[in-house]
């Protein structure tokens, strides 16, 4: 039974070589959606405004304030790489993250 279980194993693994990666675009994707939260938390404080809550435009200006910190905590331990495994070798380079070097290369 162990034997069947390791070939079931062994087709589930298997990739065909060479075999491009990418691991940037999750990155990518965190920031995006953390910049579109930080629009809708922008318009809210605006509406707020209008409407004279300003113990709304308080909460969500340190929401915002937070918000944006751990963007740029993570926009600094974003790395991403792009790369190959063939063979004989792995050939990896940093990727670009939103057209900027990702800040760990």
């Amino acid at each position: 039974m162990g034997e069947n279980r390791n070939k079931q194993l062994e087709k589930a693994m298997a990739i065909t070589l060479p075999y491009n990666f990418d691991t940037s675009n999750i990155w990518q994707n965190i920031l995006k959606m953390g910049s579109c939260l930080v629009g809708v938390i922008a318009a809210g404080i605006l509406y707020s405004l209008v409407l004279r809550h300003f113990a709304a435009v308080l909460h969500l200006s340190l929401s915002g304030a937070l918000l944006l910190w751990f963007g740029w905590i993570f926009f600094k331990h974003s790395d991403g790489a792009v790369g190959t495994i063939t063979k004989d070798r792995v050939v990896v380079r940093p990727a670009n993250s939103m057209a900027v070097g990702c800040p760990g290369h």
